[in-house]
């Protein structure tokens, strides 16, 4: 039986996280932007088919500012401090599955945080379930890569032997020591098809946009 699966690279939004607002002393920023999970009071970006970076922007000097970003990412805790804005905009070094707290170490004025540039698809796991399976997935599969907007994206596609969603390290880290292995790319601003033979169990793909308006739509069909 054949597997379908589609995601969508968004564009940047920079008050996904949290709108616009001042922080009167320090403390927490609330979680009530446009990704906002009531149920859960959490901004969950997996449910949008991403793992994304974090943007903090202001038109006002927030430089002295120390904003740190929490959540979670492939089932590991994830945090980030980063200084704040001057007029601009800035950047967490990691991507979040899930985001569930932003603090800041002082007052602040006029603050707003969203989705960054750079991150990942979410795994996609060739074993169904989503379980270790002794024998290796050997079925061909292809991805379908569709560019949208003038600058696109540049994508890398990763591959491992074994299932390594959820098991508490971040694809940054899982790249970094070889766990997933680069097969691909990386590709720019292409609409395509790739088909692979390999052997593999995990599908990774990492997305760099060249700009906040880029997206890109990414189909995965297993033979």
């Amino acid at each position: 039986m054949a597997t379908y699966t589609q995601r969508y690279w968004a564009a940047q939004d920079l008050q996904a996280v949290s709108l616009l607002q001042n922080v009167a002393s320090p403390g927490a920023l609330l979680l009530n932007g446009t990704y906002f999970n009531a149920s859960s009071s959490t901004i969950n970006f997996t449910n949008q088919g991403f793992a994304r970076n974090v943007s903090i922007t202001s038109v006002n000097d927030l430089s002295t500012a120390s904003f740190t970003v929490s959540g979670v990412q492939n089932n590991t805790v994830v945090s980030n401090s980063i200084s704040g804005p001057n007029n601009n905009t800035v950047y967490t070094t990691d991507a979040f599955d899930i985001i569930s707290s932003i603090t800041v170490n002082m007052a602040v004025n006029g603050v707003k945080v969203g989705t960054g540039l750079t991150g990942f698809f979410p795994i996609i796991n060739r074993i169904t379930p989503n379980s270790f399976s002794i024998s290796t997935p050997t079925s061909k599969y292809a991805l379908a890569f569709t560019t949208e907007g003038v600058d696109g994206c540049t994508y890398q596609i990763y591959q491992s032997l074994t299932d390594l969603a959820g098991i508490g390290e971040t694809y940054k880290s899982l790249v970094a020591d070889s766990s997933l292995i680069s097969v691909g790319g990386p590709y720019v601003n292409l609409t395509q098809i790739l088909q692979q033979d390999d052997i593999c169990a995990d599908v990774l793909v990492k997305v760099t946009p060249a700009i906040g308006a880029s997206t890109l739509t990414m189909e995965f069909l297993q033979f």
